[in-house]
């Protein structure tokens, strides 16, 4: 599926939950390995270490790897 930027997803993610984000820029999710998508909105998590969780900020960059999550557009 190609995505366009500025497309608005649902994501739901294996290891940093669902959220809301938006394209930052243009790809196709049968080619790109990563998903280039900005949070927009929703309670998501990343690692910063053994055990330990920070969250992502809005308008932060997150790294969505195309084999852990689902996108759905809004």
């Amino acid at each position: 599926m190609i995505i366009k930027k500025g497309t608005k997803l649902k994501v739901s993610h294996c290891r940093k939950g669902k959220f809301i984000g938006e394209a930052a820029e243009d790809f196709d999710t049968e080619t790109k390995e990563f998903f280039p998508i900005i949070h927009l909105e929703g309670e998501i998590y990343k690692v910063a270490g053994f055990g330990s969780l920070s969250s992502y900020d809005y308008g932060e960059s997150v790294p969505c790897k195309n084999s852990f999550c689902e996108i759905e557009v809004l």
